[in-house]
């Protein structure tokens, strides 16, 4: 896995806080929670803490646990995240936007188990073994057959007490008119979410049995398309309630509603976002199950856009932590190190992440040469990318759309083939040569959209790599949200800047079918491989069918792909 040259970092002094706040917060705060580092509150530490005492949280037992050395749970305080901009408001988890600034909503399922010990699952990267996926909202499941899920809802979980829809207890028919919204299958709702639509193309129907209990019906069994679905959470899995998308209250941050431990109290566009505990959340510390969440009294997110502001927000106390939440950029790898020498008491983190990937329009000329989608790849320096943008933080490693960090599903570089490997390799007399042999002796003009958000370092060195071959690439900056629509849309018509490849083949959704195939390319061998990959009935035979489309994927060279 890649250290993106980002950095989480938090001031220690408060380390503790910010492990009990995580642990009762959404998604994007869950896998931020187990990057931080589990040292202990330095007494060298000059920044205010922002935790006032109000009650000791009980201990559990006498027993030895992995938390331990967090020390004892405290009630109150209130914690300051830096984010690098607050843009309009959007409250629905039925549109890209908005994500990870949604605590107010949950899931049905959590990718994260507070009782596993961080040294044997960190939680800080995009492949989290499946046996510490959870319920959420969900209290219990079983499977009536291969096909067919049912998922109890726990008992008496209400809404956050505020109009309009003041603190009723969810109910099985918000979860199935969510679904139906997403997928375009009732509720009023007959076409599809196409945001999300490449993520239920194996979910026939979700139905209401009773007022707690939902089932899910799949097309087809597998140990990965039915039972992987349904432990995959994403935007696509946040519950909100009729209420809010039947009065049409989903723009007014003012009526967001759901049933998590935060309540939106402010929203000041390109300023700040203020949350305030819930008092009637339903949720309770699993390593203290006598104690009820959320720990925190407030959450409070500011807008701080400049890195060297960042800096002295962090030196001086101003903020708790940075992170790459609210599509916050990290601080790169050369701030970390300034930092480490002029304060060393404030506690560092890095997290692993995807690689970067470039999305061809394959069906568009010159993309649909593959001579040419050979030469775009042996043009790219991969080693001196790693050293010179990510400080040699990585080693320069190809890898394909399935990281090898994923054991099993994807073969490292060294294993494949050699003449995959050498087309893998930087030789720009080679890929001129191949330019040549496709008809473009002299290079070629394009455009590649990539998001602001992303930054602006490795896309210009891509793009000087290119030039050195003859094309020339004009970088068109867009906000990530209107990058994503014109992905999603299929307005694309040349490369894309994607900052991130997923970390599994069958999460890909790259088959014809889906949306998700912003490629573009029409190919019935693969679809294959990808289905065998959902629909194996065992794990062995999944990996086998990863291993292989991942490998077709890079002999076709669909895509520009750098190192994990």
């Amino acid at each position: 896995m890649k250290y993106i040259g980002k950095l989480l970092v938090v001031l220690i002094a408060f380390l503790i806080t910010v492990s009990l706040l995580l642990s009762s917060c959404g998604k994007e705060m869950t896998q931020s929670a187990p990057v931080i580092s589990t040292s202990q509150p330095s007494s060298s530490t000059t920044a205010v803490p922002v935790t006032q005492t109000v009650t000791t949280a009980t201990e559990i037992s006498s027993a030895a646990n992995w938390w331990d050395e967090f020390g004892t749970p405290q009630y109150g305080g209130t914690m300051i995240l830096r984010c690098g901009g607050i843009a309009g408001f959007n409250g629905d988890p039925g549109q890209l936007i908005g994500g990870g600034y949604m605590l107010w909503f949950e899931n049905l399922f959590i990718d994260n188990s507070w009782t596993t010990d961080r040294s044997v699952e960190p939680f800080n990267g995009e492949f989290i073994n499946q046996e510490n996926y959870g319920g959420w909202l969900a209290e219990s499941w079983e499977w009536a057959d291969p096909t067919t899920a049912t998922i109890h809802l726990r008992q008496g979980i209400k809404f956050q007490n505020k109009a309009p829809v003041n603190g009723r207890e969810l109910t099985s028919a918000d979860v199935v008119r969510h679904f139906d919204r997403l997928m375009g299958t009732g509720s009023g709702f007959t076409t599809p979410n196409p945001f999300y639509i490449g993520d239920f193309v194996n979910v026939q129907k979700v139905v209401a049995l009773d007022k707690d209990t939902i089932q899910f019906k799949f097309k087809q069994a597998g140990v990965l398309g039915a039972y992987a679905f349904l432990f995959f959470p994403t935007n696509d899995g946040y519950i909100e309630p009729l209420e809010l998308e039947q009065q049409q209250l989903l723009a007014d941050w003012k009526s967001a509603n759901g049933t998590g431990p935060w309540i939106l109290t402010d929203w000041t566009n390109d300023v700040s976002i203020t949350y305030s505990k819930n008092p009637d959340y339903w949720g309770y510390d699993e390593r203290y199950p006598k104690n009820k969440l959320p720990y925190m009294d407030s959450i409070k997110a500011i807008a701080i856009v400049d890195a060297s502001t960042t800096l002295a927000a962090i030196r001086t106390g101003r903020v708790d932590m940075v992170s790459n939440f609210y599509n916050t950029q990290g601080l790169s790898w050369q701030d970390g190190a300034t930092l480490s020498k002029s304060s060393p008491e404030i506690n560092q983190a890095k997290q692993p992440k995807p690689g970067e990937i470039i999305i061809l329009r394959v069906d568009n000329k010159p993309f649909d040469n593959i001579k040419v989608r050979k030469a775009l790849q042996m043009a790219i320096d991969l080693k001196k990318l790693a050293q010179s943008i990510y400080g040699s933080t990585v080693d320069g490693t190809p890898c394909g759309i399935t990281n090898p960090a994923s054991k099993g599903w994807a073969l490292p570089y060294l294993q494949w083939p050699a003449d995959l490997q050498a087309e893998y390799t930087y030789n720009p007399t080679k890929a001129k040569a191949l330019l040549t042999e496709a008809g473009y002796p002299d290079g070629f003009s394009t455009k590649c959209l990539t998001s602001v958000q992303a930054g602006t370092e490795l896309p210009q060195a891509v793009k000087a790599m290119f030039k050195d071959i003859g094309v020339e690439m004009e970088l068109q900056n867009l906000e990530f949200n209107v990058m994503m629509s014109t992905l999603y849309s299929g307005k694309n018509d040349a490369m894309v800047f994607f900052g991130g490849q997923v970390g599994k083949m069958e999460t890909m959704k790259l088959n014809t079918p889906s949306k998700g195939n912003w490629y573009h390319f029409n190919d019935p061998q693969f679809d294959s491989l990808v289905d065998q990959i959902n629909f194996a009935s065992t794990v062995e035979k999944a990996q086998k069918a990863s291993i292989e489309s991942d490998i077709y994927y890079l002999q076709q060279h669909w895509g520009i792909t750098f190192f994990p």
